[in-house]
């Protein structure tokens, strides 16, 4: 009988233990749920916090989808219905940066503060942050030294030059531009390049029928002439179109007539460099310059910037 006992004495004493161990190791396991929990919540808090601090840097850059701090200043591009909403624009403005005779637009420097103000503004057809935008570059640099598609601030002076045969780019083919003749005078035809300037002096351009417009923004140590070209994205585009073919020299422009009047709008900075109310500006210069055809070659300086950029598209 005392056997009995002590056997349901020690069951007894094994489930309860048993029962503790359990509740122990519950315990335990809320514990730690509990810690990640917590440090999940401090982790989540620091990334809103960059996230915040991310868009307030792109505002003070001009990101379209950033959260505008209402005691900056930013650039934007108002395009606007009325003559009213343009005076309402100018009268929030601390600066007008460019005022367009041609198209509906003003360029201003505002408190952020305004900007749903005028968002909200029944005579403004839309406002835009003043995005920057950068030149194109080709995915290998161009191997042609004597062409123009060579920076005009590293300039060949006869060494380590092709045999001086000239070469026929692959654009040119792929495009058929030698199949297609711009017709007996090639002067009926002017091309406005919106870009970073133009060497004026450079062999394998035409000189005698290029004209242009210089940046009323830009210092002079950010290159404001356009017939200068520091950054020579813009002489590398002048060349594509219309490089001599008559020379034996360089490459073969699409086409490639020196009859043929170019117009160079300095859009872009001595880095290729420029904004969206620069462009339009420029693109403003190309039509009252009577242009037939204007190129540009950029793009904007982020992924966030494409807001702003349609609306750039829209009002051109």
């Amino acid at each position: 009988m005392k056997i009995i006992i002590l056997l349901l004495l020690l069951l007894i004493t094994l489930f309860f233990v048993g029962t503790l161990a359990v509740e122990e190791r519950k315990s335990r396991t809320l514990a730690v749920e509990e810690r990640i929990s917590q440090t999940l919540a401090v982790e989540e808090r620091k990334s809103r916090t960059l996230v915040g601090e991310e868009r307030k840097r792109r505002t003070l850059r001009g990101g379209s989808d950033s959260i505008p701090d209402s005691s900056s200043k930013v650039n934007v591009v108002v395009e606007f219905k009325t003559e009213q909403g343009k005076n309402d624009a100018i009268q929030m403005a601390n600066k007008v940066l460019y005022e367009s005779k041609l198209f509906s637009v003003v360029a201003i420097e505002i408190h952020s503060k305004y900007i749903k103000e005028l968002k909200k503004n029944p005579n403004i057809q839309s406002v835009g942050f003043d995005e920057q935008v950068h030149a194109i570059r080709p995915a290998d640099p161009p191997t042609n030294k004597s062409s123009p598609q060579e920076s005009s601030n590293k300039k060949n002076k006869g060494k380590d030059r092709r045999d001086l045969v000239e070469q026929v780019p692959w654009g040119i083919q792929a495009v058929r531009a030698d199949k297609v003749s711009p017709g007996p005078d090639a002067s009926s035809i002017k091309v406005c390049i919106i870009d970073s300037g133009y060497d004026l002096n450079h062999p394998d351009l035409p000189k005698s029928t290029v004209t242009g417009t210089d940046s009323r923004r830009y210092s002079k140590n950010e290159g404001y002439r356009w017939n200068e070209d520091v950054d020579g994205h813009g002489t590398h585009m002048a060349g594509i179109i219309a490089a001599l073919g008559t020379n034996n020299q360089g490459v073969r422009g699409v086409i490639a007539d020196e009859s043929i009047r170019l117009h160079i709008a300095k859009g872009l900075d001595n880095k290729g460099d420029g904004s969206i109310s620069n462009i339009i500006e420029m693109v403003e210069a190309c039509i009252s310059a009577g242009s037939d055809i204007i190129s540009m070659s950029f793009t904007p300086s982020s992924a966030s910037s494409g807001s702003s950029f349609n609306s750039f598209s829209d009002i051109l």
